[in-house]
């Protein structure tokens, strides 16, 4: 069933809404205890007031919000692709999150899911395909998290990054070759820097330098309207650089420098040899 309407009120605690496709400029939830179901699309062009909503469960196959203001908490909520435009949620809280793709944006409190704001933001389990936190604030919480893609703009600290390295998993081409490491290495500068939005000391590569040492599989590139053009790059992009990846090319260096120093070591020796016998043989001509 399609349900096309300027505005949607439900205010009876414990109300269960079923639709199918819902096309609505205004939709007011006032009660806690509140479930929404939609089968098909929920389009809100306008806003969504929730002055202190708990919805038990909303799912959607496209949501569709702009703007959203108030305190809100889903106790689960699954849509396969969830575009919340204008998006100012002051105390959100999430169970379960359940979506392929999430767009909520601008951002300009805290970030959650795919450019989300969410000020003070606790999600027990987030499954999403795509995953972009930029600015992140305000300390929100996830116990969980499972997504394809994760870009965040702050500082993630954790115990343990393990990244998947499984030859299952891999299609091997060829072993990095020392003349690829040695252009790596002679065309890029290891820096000592400070971030332009904080100051902080930092230490590290250049992804354009990378780049042109034909690494360009080191080197991801994002949107990012921030960005303006300079002789680094182009407007709206932003350049990100796989600094695993690199470890691989260090490695190759380190094993050939083994290798060498080895074959000097014994070359050493077969010399060390010869000028032995040498020096017994003038004692003996001494004679």
């Amino acid at each position: 069933m399609s349900f096309a309407t300027p505005t949607i009120d439900v205010y009876v605690p414990g109300t269960t809404l079923g639709l199918g496709n819902v096309n609505a400029s205004t939709i007011n939830i006032g009660q806690p205890g509140t479930t929404v179901n939609v089968g098909g699309t929920m389009a809100v062009t306008n806003s969504v007031t929730t002055p202190s909503c708990t919805m038990s469960s909303l799912t959607t196959g496209n949501l569709i919000i702009s703007p959203f203001s108030g305190n809100v908490a889903f106790n689960n909520f699954s849509a396969v692709n969830a575009n919340i435009s204008s998006a100012s949620m002051i105390n959100a809280s999430f169970n379960s999150i359940n979506s392929s793709n999430i767009l909520i944006g601008p951002y300009p409190i805290s970030g959650t899911y795919t450019n989300m704001n969410v000020t003070n933001a606790t999600v027990s389990t987030l499954n999403v395909s795509n995953f972009l936190i930029t600015p992140l604030s305000n300390n929100p919480t996830f116990t969980n998290i499972t997504t394809n893609n994760l870009t965040a703009s702050g500082t993630i600290t954790a115990n343990l990054f393990n990244s998947t390295s499984d030859i299952r998993f891999k299609d091997i081409i060829r072993n990095i070759t020392i003349e690829e490491t040695i252009n790596f290495i002679n065309n890029t500068n290891p820096i000592l820097f400070k971030w332009k939005n904080n100051e902080k000391l930092g230490s590290g590569y250049s992804a354009q330098e990378v780049i042109k040492t034909s690494g360009h599989h080191l080197v991801e590139i994002s949107d990012n309207i921030d960005v303006k053009e300079t002789n680094d790059g182009p407007e709206g992009k932003q350049y990100h650089l796989n600094y695993d990846g690199i470890i691989p090319y260090h490695g190759v260096a380190i094993k050939h420098l083994l290798n060498e120093n080895t074959q000097l070591k014994n070359d050493i020796n077969k010399l060390s040899n010869i000028i032995d016998e040498l020096y017994r043989e003038i004692q003996i001509l001494k004679k």
